[in-house]
């Protein structure tokens, strides 16, 4: 009997070995309703035991007729040395020819990570999706982590949004005031009418900021200056900083050359890298907690550093923080520092990170328009 796994939420421990360390909280209904990448799950018979809506959008079979089937029967997957061992090595990655429903054939690009889930047998997880004409492409993966990070910041968007509607609500109850005495104040309640204006236009647009990062949109490279994008992306994170005591401060260099870009791809790479640094400062006990983000031009390119605090990079880790599926946090998919690679990458720059004497650093560097 295959127990299908679409509707619960599974704690999966990685072994000693080749495959994942740590551990990973992942809800699969969650993850198939924000993703529509194709997500495909099979037991070690290699039978299937989760198909999402995007494994159906990009196959062709429907659910329930894909539960229960080999996986690679199904898709016409090809045999290979490297797939034979993916149970055993716990992971493959790479780009091979696919099956269709209709029987036409498709390319794609596949992630496989093998799990070992509490007493319950291994299960390979898998996410797979077209391989695209080249170009800056939005995928849904990128769409997903932007929600991801919405998702992580809820009570401080909340918070952000609250300020300018409270003193909407304030000014506005004074003008009433003004207006209803029995020797109105016209001039007084003009004022606060003013305030009110003002108030609206700030709230108005921290809900623009959300927006863009939630909507998926076709990218449209354009030129940008890269002090105002990082200035607005660390709007986004302002109260979670100030919530987790840390202090954001920012050294842009003047007068740098733009560079051609998709706003809300770079803004959501920046806004990641702080996050990241957010949270690896709550697990540092004492000291300051500061993130330092400068700008300067650098040979041609535009150089970004995302400096911190925190307790910096496992050497353990160093090699594979950006590798897909790899994370340090609990409950983590370890989707975000792979996607702000790919971004960057696509942009015709490069994203490395390292240790300082007091924290990590992440670099950015993109070519600069000439």
């Amino acid at each position: 009997m295959i127990e299908t796994c679409q509707s619960s939420t599974r704690s999966f421990r990685a072994p000693d070995g080749g495959l994942m360390r740590g551990s990973l909280t992942l809800d699969a209904q969650t993850v198939g309703d924000l993703v529509s990448d194709a997500i495909i799950g099979c037991d070690e018979s290699g039978r299937i035991a989760f198909w999402n809506d995007g494994a159906t959008l990009l196959y062709g079979w429907p659910r329930e007729q894909a539960l229960g089937r080999d996986m690679d029967e199904l898709l016409a997957m090809p045999k290979s040395p490297e797939l034979a061992e993916r149970w055993r090595v716990g992971r493959w990655e790479g780009e091979c020819g696919r099956r269709q429903a209709d029987g036409s054939a498709i390319d794609v690009s596949v992630r496989q990570q093998v799990h070992l889930a509490d007493g319950d047998g291994a299960y390979l997880w898998e996410w797979s999706r077209r391989i695209p004409t080249p170009a800056l492409a939005e995928t849904s993966f990128s769409h997903a982590a932007r929600i991801s990070i919405l998702g992580e910041l809820t009570a401080s968007i909340a918070h952000e949004l609250n300020q300018p509607l409270a003193a909407i609500l304030a000014f506005a109850q004074a003008s009433l005031r003004w207006i209803e005495r029995p020797e109105p104040e016209p001039a007084e309640a003009a004022i606060l009418l003013h305030d009110i204006v003002a108030d609206t236009r700030r709230a108005s647009e921290i809900i623009t900021r959300i927006r863009s990062m939630a909507t998926k949109h076709d990218p449209a490279p354009q030129p940008i200056a890269i002090n105002d994008l990082i200035g607005d992306a660390l709007l986004i994170v302002r109260h979670e900083c100030l919530e987790r005591g840390v202090a954001v401060r920012t050294a842009f260099a003047d007068a740098l050359p733009l560079v051609m870009a998709d706003r809300i791809q770079l803004q959501q790479v920046i806004v990641n890298l702080a996050i990241n640094a957010v949270q690896a400062m709550a697990e540092r006990r004492g000291g300051d907690r500061h993130l330092i983000v400068t700008t300067q031009a650098a040979g041609g390119t535009i150089l970004i550093q995302v400096d911190d605090s925190g307790p910096g990079i496992a050497a353990v880790d160093q090699d594979q923080i950006f590798s897909s599926f790899f994370t340090t946090k609990s409950g983590g998919m370890g989707m975000g520092l792979p996607i702000c690679r790919s971004i960057v990458q696509a942009h015709g720059g490069r994203i490395t990170a390292e240790n300082r004497a007091d924290g990590a650093r992440f670099s950015v560097t993109l070519p600069a328009l000439v």
